[in-house]
């Protein structure tokens, strides 16, 4: 629970930082699976959180990759922007 609502922390101070939801979600993934490996470290918890973080993690960044490469070269929208193709 402390390694989601750490994530959940990160995400909002992101998107509010930047106003990218796609840089959030990643950012919060990242943050997730980080605390749940060293949650794992200090013996407070089991493998099987953090595989589950890792699975997540690359379900995570593959399912964004789109986003990631819009926001590698600027292109990514933000929140109360419109899109700009339309």
């Amino acid at each position: 629970p402390f390694s989601a609502l750490i994530a959940v922390a990160c995400f909002a101070i992101v998107v509010r930082m930047t106003r990218y939801v796609s840089l959030g979600s990643l950012t919060a993934a990242v943050v997730f699976s980080t605390g749940n490996f060293l949650f794992y470290l200090l013996g407070d918890r089991e493998i099987y959180g953090f595989l589950f973080s890792v699975i997540l993690l690359l379900a995570i960044v593959i399912r964004h990759i789109s986003n990631i490469k819009r926001l590698l070269h600027g292109e990514e929208n933000k929140i109360g922007k419109g899109n700009p193709e339309s």
